[in-house]
């Protein structure tokens, strides 16, 4: 059997305003490039971002590479 790398991601709004405002981690895989982009948006806020300092430490969009 071939190893296979596993990647988790926990992102856990629910402690903020209004339960999470409906946030969410977007994946977007893009194979020509061989990454994977992670990206968090809101549809009831159409927001991108939080600006919460509880928040701060964790990157709102990142990028990592994948063999696909």
């Amino acid at each position: 059997m071939n190893e296979r790398t596993v990647v988790q991601i926990l992102s856990d709004y629910q402690g903020y305003e209004k339960g999470g405002n409906g946030f969410m981690r977007l994946i977007t895989f893009q194979p020509l490039t061989s990454s994977a982009t992670i990206s968090t948006y809101s549809p009831y806020t159409k927001e991108a971002f939080i600006e919460d300092a509880d928040f701060h430490h964790a990157p709102m969009s990142f990028s990592f590479p994948i063999d696909f």
